[in-house]
């Protein structure tokens, strides 16, 4: 979500900042590493989505890192209150949205000197999303080799940490950044130091400065998380040392051996003593501690590097500490408590650990999983050995003892026919000597009846046990569900305010609904409504939050376990647009989707690009559906083509966004757009059984990786290919060498009437997709 300001306006704001900032006193003594202390300044900006947008943005990041910290809101009276005690912090960091919205400046411009002294004697003002002029165009008033202005950007490919890379998006955490809506322009001779760089123009899109002892940053991305914050301390505490950190190495913690590689260099112009101290503690105090020192000289001006190798024993709940001392002061590169696995790890089914009863009638098993993390133990000497039972005991189903040869692997179990009910997994992992680890993990078999949307093990969507492609999109009134019902739809997003009953009538027109809650957060209301609505014939999924930043995850996922406890029967749903976040964003539903919308200024394969990231996140554990954008602009080939991407890359549902945006925007006003829908529409529906089948489907890329394709079969045979041409030039294909078509001398075009023969070469034209069937 971006907000717009008048040229006039943005003159004005900057001044406010300006003079907020520049009101700052001066740091008299840095806080001691365990009382980390930061002011977190944010906006009053107000809209539909909430008041003083952002100003949660660092809280669950803060209390993860257990940081003393306080809020100031962009008003006259907190932030004269800031300016009297702001010497009790280490760092201000500003939310984004701050000092947005504003008529008139509050304070005089002429504290400027304060501000850099507070910098200069060892403060961090820290700038997130600073993407409109009012966040850094009152830099220069600061220090005159501030000057940075804004220039759009849109870039089409990732942003990158150019060579050398700078420590302060790097150490200790390497800082995921993806394409950028703005960047930076630098005059020449800048004093800025770019630390990230936007994929399409190479332009700077996260800057810093050092300034004395302490250091003003400027992102262009949003990071609210403890990654990000645990960075910034890093590089200010080695900063008031006289240190910076020329690369830093260190592979995930793990159990086992490995290797913390850095190399400081002495920005001072004398010699400094280092040391360093790695420690490991096990909360439970199970297990000897593990507690490393290196030490060394650092002669002024030059550099050196300390190697800390280890071997952690442990497992379970540690607390991990990397510290670095010198010149009096200490340097928290991290402070973090991790979980270190079991030997074995044993995992339910993967849809909410449950199983199907029709199901296991029909195939009389259930797939397991199983991960192995070894400390010393040879993966070569050890065997697994399971068995199923139910609570009470009895086996009921078991799997042959097995050499392990992988870490982490799927567990086919015969079972049977079992009935509804709860069991268990039993697995003893066995080495030369004896049993080493046992370990379980329960499930649940239901009865169809209970749930009447189900995810299957081949991540497909199962409505009353069969499969289902949700062919959908967005933001329809209900008066309007029998036009979306007409082109051929099966699924809309259905608001609470529009009732109840929207449900109902959504499914007399023949359509399911995603149900959204417009009080989203609020889990009171999911167990207040979800009683009376779980029985409702055409329900699909509950939409847990809608694209949730960090600071929203704790709630996202309480969103989803309300769900949950209120209701087996249907699975919780969410959407993402930020690839860096596909991870955190697949463990707060049972279905993840993503959002590209790259016409008019992006690659079309952002579609697939996304799709493949999403998959990725979700570890074949859940399904993967696209939403790709449909405005009302979008010319038919664009729209046509980022539809294939998705369904080429294995999407589990095309949901298009939206129909109506505030009656402006959207399918429902382009006739055109409408058309070539409908005709996707039938082409999906024909295409879903094979696209739903895991036997012969093949995704794959040709034409040196320009033309996206996929090999398919569904149940009574039929074989298909469909091809993706993305690109605004003419491919010739070679399909010979592929293994479906060898010996098939003839395909027809699934949606015509032509017949080709793959032994030779194909064409297919700019912005084109063809599907072919024998």
């Amino acid at each position: 979500m971006r907000h717009i300001m008048s040229p006039q306006l943005k003159k004005t704001l900057w001044r406010l900042a300006a003079a907020v900032l520049c009101a700052l006193p001066v740091i008299t003594q840095a806080a001691s590493a365990e009382s980390f202390n930061a002011a977190v300044m944010h906006g009053t900006f107000s809209n539909q989505y909430g008041k003083n947008l952002h100003n949660d943005e660092f809280d669950k990041a803060l209390q993860e890192l257990g940081w003393k910290s306080t809020k100031y809101a962009s008003t006259k009276e907190d932030l004269a209150k800031l300016t009297s005690e702001l010497k009790q912090y280490d760092m201000a960091v500003i939310c984004p949205l701050f000092n947005y919205g504003y008529a008139d400046p509050y304070l005089p411009i002429k504290y400027a000197p304060a501000l850099a002294r507070f910098v200069r004697n060892g403060g961090a003002l820290v700038l997130t999303d600073a993407v409109y002029e009012s966040h850094t165009d009152w830099l220069p008033i600061v220090d005159s080799g501030l000057t940075v202005t804004l220039q759009n950007c849109n870039s089409q490919i990732d942003a990158f940490y150019p060579e050398p890379v700078s420590p302060y998006n790097t150490v200790p955490n390497i800082l995921r950044i993806n394409r950028t809506f703005n960047h930076y322009v630098l005059p020449k001779n800048t004093k800025w130091e770019v630390v990230a760089r936007c994929g399409s123009h190479k332009a700077p899109a996260v800057i810093a400065r050092r300034m004395g002892k302490g250091f003003i940053y400027a992102t262009t991305f949003r990071h609210p998380n403890a990654q990000f914050l645990e960075n910034m301390r890093a590089n200010l505490e080695l900063s008031r040392m006289g240190l910076r950190v020329a690369k830093f190495a260190m592979p995930a913690l793990k159990v086992g051996a490995g290797e913390i590689e850095i190399m400081l260099k002495n920005l001072t112009d004398s010699p400094v003593d280092v040391h360093s101290n790695f420690t490991v503690t096990p909360e439970n105090g199970k297990g000897a501690p593990v507690n490393l020192s290196e030490k060394a000289q650092i002669a002024a001006g030059q550099d050196t590097v300390l190697r800390i190798p280890y071997d952690i024993p442990l497992r379970g709940k540690v607390n991990t500490r990397l510290t670095l001392t010198g010149c009096g002061r200490e340097a928290v590169l991290f402070n973090r408590q991790i979980t270190l696995p079991d030997l074995l790890t044993v995992k339910p089914p993967r849809y909410r650990a449950m199983a199907l009863e029709s199901d296991l009638q029909k195939n009389g098993q259930i797939i397991a999983g199983a991960k192995i993390a070894p400390y010393r133990e040879k993966l070569d000497t050890l065997r697994l050995k399971t068995r199923v039972t139910t609570a009470s005991g009895s086996v009921v189903g078991q799997a042959d003892e097995r050499p392990v040869k992988e870490l982490e692997f799927k567990l086919p179990l015969q079972t049977g026919k079992l009935a509804a009910g709860n069991y268990l997994i039993h697995s003893e992992l066995s080495g030369p000597d004896g049993i080493l680890e046992k370990r379980s993990a329960k499930f649940r078999v239901v009865k169809d009846s209970e749930c009447p949307v189900f995810i299957n093990d081949d991540m497909n969507i199962l409505v009353d046990g069969k499969p289902f492609f949700p062919i959908g999109i967005y933001h329809v009134n209900p008066l309007d569900y029998k036009e979306v019902a007409a082109l051929g739809l099966n699924t809309v997003q259905v608001w609470s305010w529009d009732g109840e009953h929207a449900i109902d009538y959504a499914n007399r027109c023949g359509l399911y609904s995603i149900w959204e809650h417009s009080h989203r957060k609020n889990t009171s209301v999911i167990h207040e409504t979800v009683p009376r609505l779980k029985n409702k014939p055409g329900l699909l999924f509950w939409y847990s939050l809608d694209e949730p930043y960090e600071a929203d995850f704790p709630v996202a996922k309480a969103v989803t376990a309300a769900y949950h406890e209120t209701d087996i029967g249907h699975p919780t749903f969410m959407v993402s647009c930020r690839p860096e976040l596909f991870d955190s964003h697949a463990e707060t539903a049972d279905i993840m989707a993503v959002d590209p919308y790259p016409y008019p200024t992006r690659k079309l394969t952002q579609v697939s690009d996304w799709m493949d990231g999403g998959w990725k996140a979700v570890k074949g554990d859940q399904p993967v559906i696209c939403v790709p954008q449909s405005f009302g602009p979008e010319p038919v080939p664009e729209f046509r083509v980022m539809t294939y991407l998705g369904l080429v890359h294995e999407a589990r549902g095309i949901i298009w966004y939206p129909w109506n945006d505030d009656d402006k925007e959207g399918m429902k006003f382009n006739p055109k757009l409408k058309k070539a829908c409908k005709q996707l529409a039938a082409e999906i529906r024909k295409l879903a059984p094979a696209l739903l089948n895991k036997d012969g489907r093949r995704p794959l890329l040709l034409a040196e990786g320009k033309v996206h394709a996929m090999f398919c079969a569904d149940p009574n045979g039929t074989k298909y290919l469909l091809l993706v041409n993305p690109e605004k030039k003419t491919y010739k294909i070679n399909l010979r060498e592929q293994p479906e078509l060898k010996n098939v001398s003839s395909v027809k075009e699934a949606f015509g009437s032509q017949s080709r023969n793959p032994q030779n070469e194909l064409t297919i034209k700019p912005l084109e997709t063809q599907v072919y069937l024998w």
